[in-house]
């Protein structure tokens, strides 16, 4: 399994400290302390989240618990005008490796997934979805997929096998987007788009800083990538059921994520798949490591 180096990038939005009442350090909630850093790393991005985010993260740090297993969440706040921010941080006494990342606008999915990556710690890294339509309990046969030597393991809604219970109008327009994608850009992959994917870190930090989109479609250009340089990509069925609060207008999304995959091939034409673009704003920045959860907000 062939993992290629990733270039390290300098992102032009330095991390300030943002003081809250609920952020008072202490040893125990540094994740990374005593045995060295944590196992698994989960990474949410959450946009006006506050209704289903509370949730989620309770689910994770029980199972978590039950496990005895060392990790760390990382929520990337992308510009929410909800109390999705305060969900987070009342949360930071009861859940110790929790962290937040806020952004002050909202810079689309992918900016704050790959903002979440450079920030992460643990062995293996888990790309979440902040309503949990996947039972966090489906993490225990993609581990084991990845400790076997997988480098990416994602979650699919239309393998064989397969448990998802889905709005209509939505799977139909996920059918269409996922067909196109196998067609046009990763055959033999039927589902990109599932927001449950568990990396490695070395594919996890090498890939991300390569990615120049930075809204939904960005699944599908990681995988693109992670295919051309020679990584192992697994596709697992998964248990799924849709839960109301969607951010993602089905038409208009759907729409930017067709011409954004129509633009992958283009984007990356140049031979030289390990060679990021120093110049990309959009996303993949590599942020410093952080040692405890204050909140940070990228100026």
């Amino acid at each position: 399994m062939r993992v290629s180096p990733g270039a390290n990038t300098t992102d032009r939005h330095a991390l300030r400290m943002a003081p809250h009442p609920c952020e008072s350090p202490s040893p125990a909630c540094n994740p990374s302390d005593g045995d060295g850093a944590p196992e698994l790393t989960v990474v949410i991005p959450a946009f006006d989240e506050e209704q289903r985010l509370g949730a989620t993260l309770d689910r994770i740090a029980s199972y978590f618990a039950a496990r005895a297993m060392r990790a760390e969440i990382i929520v990337v706040d992308d510009g929410s005008r909800d109390g999705t921010r305060h969900c987070v941080t009342r949360r930071f006494e009861k859940i110790p490796a929790l962290r937040l990342v806020s952004f002050g606008e909202n810079r689309g999915k992918g900016a704050a997934v790959a903002t979440g990556v450079a920030q992460a710690t643990g062995q293996f890294i888990l790309l979440y979805d902040a309503d949990s339509a996947a039972p966090i309990e489906e993490l225990d046969r993609f581990l084991d997929g990845a400790r076997r030597g997988a480098a990416i393991l994602i979650g699919s809604r239309y393998a064989t096998g397969m448990r998802a219970e889905r709005n209509r109008i939505r799977s139909l327009t996920g059918r269409i987007y996922a067909g196109f994608v196998s067609t046009w850009l990763l055959p033999g992959i039927r589902d990109s788009q599932c927001g449950f994917k568990l990396l490695r870190k070395a594919a996890a930090k090498a890939l991300f800083p390569q990615l120049r989109l930075s809204g939904f479609a960005f699944d599908a250009e990681l995988l693109f990538l992670a295919r051309h340089q020679g990584y192992s990509v697994v596709e697992l069925p998964i248990a799924w059921h849709d839960v109301p609060g969607s951010k993602l207008r089905l038409f208009r999304d759907t729409m930017l994520m067709l011409r954004d995959t129509w633009k992958i091939r283009r984007l990356h034409r140049d031979p030289f798949w390990s060679t990021p673009d120093p110049d990309r704003a959009e996303c993949g920045a590599s942020l410093p490591a952080v040692s405890h959860p204050h909140v940070h907000e990228p100026e």
